[in-house]
């Protein structure tokens, strides 16, 4: 039987790192900071991590060094 995450982290947008001139110094220190506290529970907890797409799963993977396999991408239906 397949063992289910008992909660999950999620991620749509990382904009803050790519595009620093539309956020204040504070709103970035308080958003990077938010994320690497939700990722390392995650990771310690066993929690899913997921990404809204492969540009956000791609950012926690260079910018936060979370494992490619501890992301899974959960795609929007339209």
């Amino acid at each position: 039987m397949k063992a289910y995450p008992s909660s999950i982290s999620g991620f749509s947008d990382l904009g803050y790192l790519y595009d620093p001139d539309h956020y204040s110094w504070l709103d970035r220190h308080v958003l990077n900071s938010r994320v690497k506290r939700e990722i390392r529970e995650a990771m310690k907890s066993g929690s899913m991590i997921a990404a809204a797409n492969e540009q956000v799963a791609e950012e926690l993977h260079r910018y936060y060094r979370v494992p490619r396999e501890n992301i899974t991408v959960r795609r929007n239906r339209e």
